[in-house]
């Protein structure tokens, strides 16, 4: 168990908020096609999904 101090539920709600909007801006104007052949928006993209995931799992 750690001794670090918890963080507060509104900076996990914050980070979410800004993975989200990351993705958003990331897939602006993206069809399937593009987005899947897109490599580094594609990569980008995924970890920011990958993030969001993790913050759910601690709450």
């Amino acid at each position: 168990m750690s001794d670090a101090p918890q963080r507060e539920w509104r900076f996990y709600v914050s980070d979410m908020i800004t993975f989200a909007e990351n993705v958003m801006s990331y897939t602006d104007g993206f069809d399937v096609d593009r987005f899947v052949n897109s490599g580094i928006t594609y990569d980008a993209t995924l970890r920011n999904l990958e993030l969001l995931g993790q913050l759910q799992k601690i709450n």
